[in-house]
């Protein structure tokens, strides 16, 4: 991923002559400078053939607005501009006139106007004409004999697109790094003032401005390139580039040399293979992240990674079953307007990965955001990644982050997230996921809502098998039913198997199950609504203060709704429900070491229960996960 970044100072300007001497003790008399700048500055035309990349001409004249500012050494609020003659335009040579201030020496600057260098414009692909030429020099005695020491650069970045036709459409590029090089930022944007491509090569030649003075890049610097072109087809285009040790170095002309002819498969160098991590394919745009599926392989994981934010507006779901496993870095970017779920099929790793205003809408079975199922033979870990401000309406089986997790060996979740409204209108709806088969949950949250056309339903899983642990979760979800009679539903979980075995720890749910329409008809809990005869699960410091609808109060449960199960324990829990019970029905949980009721506050009974202080925080008066 190595491209190299030329930087170049500009050369030494020389003042030729003086036509008075410049300090007069008596009098300061008017003052005339002629100075030459030297080739090799800015100004710079290079010629539009990509393979050279190198400039074969340079076009450095002196341009309306150059002043020379003269300084008092000691004193900087005293100082007087030299004015270019109007003649000197457009020269090599140029004349100012001015005068001086009283100093016995002076601070000599080549100025013209405000540099925006975060924000820079010019004419059209490959004009110069708007580029600012700036220098300095210290502690000069005599105004005959200038020696410029610090110089401006000038940033050129010589960039191949696509095609002519999408150079043709290109209005800006912005470009941002990884450490603050412009000037105290790290943000630099070039505009055209007039779009299109000049030579209809389909080459670009941007150019900015550079701060006075030497600048070092630190090891590792990164550049990531968008090519905007706002309300076309091909709206972005990304790269991104490290740049190697050394890339800046004073007295150089600074260009950055953009291949961008593959950037609609990934935003990386060549060496990017998505062999390994360090190697991942790099995605920053729309139509990249389209490629994703075409880079997968049957014969080994290939490794991605986000290098910005991206909206779509259409979306092909990922299917890791057909094209080969995933492992994919988030890089803390988020994705915008999934239309339909991230994967159809997931295999593989995926963290660091925000999605939001994703709508996803099926008549069929299993849909979520991030995927819509794990087959039994894959893999599945995910580590932060989170939804938000999303919905999915489906069949069963449907959740807010995966429909249905099918995984012979235990996939692992972590610091998840899911704010959904999920409506389902099959068995087996979760705001979190609809079917979990031998899953491990840690600190993960559902946080949306949950509609539901069918039996169980829940805030964070709809139906258990396997092995399951819930540690550190919590659902705040109202579960509203859509139809009458709906039966066994849960605040956290819904339904364990027979061959189920469940684990709940740390955890806690709030929200309303049923409304004044449609209550529910039996068997609802707070934490787990209807295990099956055979499974077991225990159950151990978790509260809820879950509000349950009932059209039959007597068969709910506060933390069991209809308990199948002979194997079910329960310790340290806190039952702030509307049902003043253990279980609606079956076989009896132990109230001993547990709490119902509605007198004092939650984080006081579970402070007496002995919850860890290590895990909740129970200072206020409902206990929060640290």
């Amino acid at each position: 991923m190595k491209k190299n970044l030329i930087f170049a100072a500009f050369a030494a300007v020389s003042v030729l002559s003086c036509s008075k001497e410049v300090y007069i003790p008596a009098e300061v008399a008017p003052v005339t400078i002629q100075a030459s700048i030297a080739d090799l500055a800015t100004k710079v035309s290079f010629d539009p053939t990509y393979e050279s990349l190198k400039p074969t001409s340079m076009a450095l004249t002196w341009a309306d607005g150059d002043q020379l500012r003269v300084y008092n050494h000691a004193d900087h609020t005293q100082y007087s501009d030299f004015t270019l003659a109007a003649g000197s335009i457009g020269q090599k040579t140029g004349v100012f006139t001015g005068t001086p201030v009283t100093a016995t020496s002076y601070d000599v600057e080549i100025i013209n106007g405000a540099v925006a260098y975060g924000t820079q414009t010019q004419p059209s692909d490959g004009v110069t004409s708007g580029l600012k030429y700036l220098a300095s020099a210290g502690d000069v005695a005599d105004l005959a004999t200038i020696v410029f020491d610090s110089y401006s650069s000038v940033l050129a970045i010589t960039a191949k697109m696509p095609s002519t036709e999408v150079a043709a459409v290109i209005k800006s590029v912005d470009v941002t790094a990884n450490a603050d090089i412009f000037n105290g930022g790290n943000t630099l944007s070039i505009t055209f003032d007039t779009v299109g491509d000049a030579d209809a090569d389909g080459v670009l030649h941007f150019f900015a401005t550079l701060p006075v003075g030497a600048t070092a890049l630190p090891n590792g610097t990164s550049l990531l390139l968008q090519f905007n072109a706002p309300g076309e087809s091909h709206d972005v285009y990304t790269r991104y580039i490290e740049l190697p040790v050394g890339s800046f170095t004073a007295g150089k002309l600074n260009t950055i040399n953009v291949n961008a002819t593959q950037s609609a498969r990934h935003a990386g160098a060549p060496t990017c293979d998505g062999t390994t991590s360090a190697n991942a394919y790099l995605i920053g745009d729309k139509y990249q992240m389209a490629e994703i599926s075409n880079l997968l392989s049957t014969a080994s994981k290939k490794y991605f990674k986000f290098v910005d934010d991206i909206t779509v507006t259409s979306w092909s779901s990922i299917d890791c079953n057909a094209k080969g496993a995933i492992v994919l870095d988030g890089n803390n970017k988020t994705i915008s307007g999934l239309k339909a779920p991230l994967f159809s099929f997931l295999d593989g790793e995926v963290s660091n990965l925000n999605i939001t205003n994703a709508e996803v809408s099926s008549t069929g079975n299993y849909y979520g955001v991030l995927a819509r199922a794990v087959e039994s033979d894959k893999q599945c870990v995910l580590t932060n990644v989170s939804v938000t401000n999303s919905t999915v309406t489906a069949g069963g089986s449907s959740g807010g982050l995966i429909g249905r997790i099918s995984a012979t060996e235990t996939c692992t979740l972590t610091n998840c997230s899911a704010e959904v409204d999920v409506t389902g209108t099959g068995y087996y709806t979760g705001g979190f996921v609809g079917v979990a088969n031998n899953v491990s949950f840690i600190h993960c949250a559902a946080t949306g809502k949950v509609n539901s056309g069918a039996h169980y339903a829940a805030g964070f899983i709809g139906h258990a098998t396997g092995v399951i642990l819930v540690d550190r979760c919590y659902s705040t979800c109202d579960i509203a039913l859509t139809v009458t009679n709906m039966a066994n539903h849960g605040g956290l979980i819904a339904c364990v198997s027979a061959t189920g075995d469940l684990t709940i720890r740390n955890s806690y749910s709030t929200g309303q199950i049923g409304t004044d329409t449609y209550k529910t008809r039996r068997w609802c809990s707070g934490i787990l609504g209807s295990p099956a005869a055979g499974s077991k699960a225990t159950i151990t410091n978790c509260y809820s203060t879950c509000t349950i609808v009932s059209a039959n109060p007597n068969l709910e449960g506060a933390i069991v709704g209809n308990n199948s199960s002979t194997d079910i324990t329960c310790s340290g829990f806190v039952g702030w429900t509307t049902i003043t019970k253990m279980a609606g029905n079956g076989n009896a949980v132990p109230t001993n070491g547990n709490y119902l009721g509605t007198e004092g506050t939650i984080s006081a009974h579970a402070a007496t229960l002995g919850w860890d202080t290590n895990v909740w925080d129970l200072t206020g008066d409902v206990p929060t996960l640290k």
